[in-house]
């Protein structure tokens, strides 16, 4: 997509950057949101997928720039193909489970005249979501659910978070191992980037999973992660954090009741699905231990 002509030579463009495995539907809806928002043609989309979308959703998407895998990779690795793509001063990273307001392009634009280099926004649920997805949503989310205090910086969600480019430069550097949000925004952090929140700026998110899928991907998902924080560890250090794995599930069901209680539209929400969320990070515990362990293996190949 090129910038339109009649686009300010000093107008701070966007890329949306976004990687997709497997998402069938979720993807169209993703991709249908995008395209109906205001103004859009003033931004860059790319996606890069695997496998390839389908002729008509690629006839209907012509706007929109497809990078394809040539193998099955994890989310990250996508991710870091499609930035490779990315020509924009800023970068606007989400999800396929995710629709958009119709101003989000006037929220982005508007977040890059502030100062801050990595700008997170809000994330609301969307209807007809059962009960363990509603748990997929917590264990992942909870923190971002209005009302999301403009100071709250600690966490910046992955599925609406918009970086200065020189932030992520250079871009190349993520297709080692992909994009991993929790190591860049430590990165980042250590390197004295400016983190802030667009309160108004929310994403509707479409959680797709049920309960034994999601288990199975929390576990692969965690194991990745341990695997990569235990590099280069000394055996006696990488003891103890296995053996600290088994306090995860406990102690993030408390934290997660404790933050999520101070959102009353959605403590009967989050009381329902409590017990399914416990067994979510039971999930996430056994995964990081065994790969603090014995090492990612194919795991990340199965991360979404």
């Amino acid at each position: 997509m090129t910038q339109p002509d009649d686009t300010p030579a000093d107008f701070p463009r966007v890329s949306i950057v976004l990687g997709a495995r497997d998402a069938g539907a979720s993807l169209e809806r993703c991709l249908q949101s995008l395209l109906d928002v205001d103004g859009i043609e003033r931004a860059q989309i790319v996606v890069a997928v695997c496998p390839a979308p389908e002729s008509d959703v690629l006839a209907r998407c012509d706007s929109v720039e497809f990078v394809v895998a040539e193998r099955p990779c994890h989310l990250a690795a996508l991710r870091a193909l499609a930035l490779a793509r990315a020509s924009g001063d800023w970068i606007y990273l989400t999800e396929p489970f995710c629709t958009f307001d119709p101003d989000l392009m006037d929220q982005l634009i508007e977040a890059t005249s502030g100062e801050g280099d990595v700008i997170g926004g809000s994330v609301r649920m969307g209807a007809g979501v059962g009960r363990a997805a509603w748990a997929s949503a917590f264990m992942e989310y909870a923190q971002f659910f209005d009302p999301l205090s403009s100071a709250f910086t600690e966490e910046i969600t992955s599925n609406n978070v918009l970086y200065r480019r020189e932030v992520l430069e250079p871009i190349e550097r993520w297709q080692a191992d992909g994009y991993w949000k929790y190591y860049a925004h430590l990165e980042f952090k250590k390197a004295g980037r400016r983190f802030a929140v667009q309160r108004a700026r929310a994403v509707t998110h479409h959680p797709p999973y049920r309960f034994g899928e999601f288990m199975i991907r929390t576990f692969h998902h965690s194991r990745t992660f341990g695997a990569m924080r235990s590099r280069g560890i000394a055996p006696g250090r990488r003891g103890l954090w296995i053996l600290r794995c088994a306090l995860i599930a406990p102690l993030l069901s408390f934290r997660l009741l404790s933050r999520g209680w101070s959102k009353r539209a959605y403590r009967p929400r989050l009381v329902a699905a409590l017990p399914i969320v416990f067994c979510y990070y039971a999930s996430w515990a056994v995964g990081e231990a065994w790969g603090t362990a014995f090492g990612a293996g194919v795991s990340a190949e199965k991360v979404y």
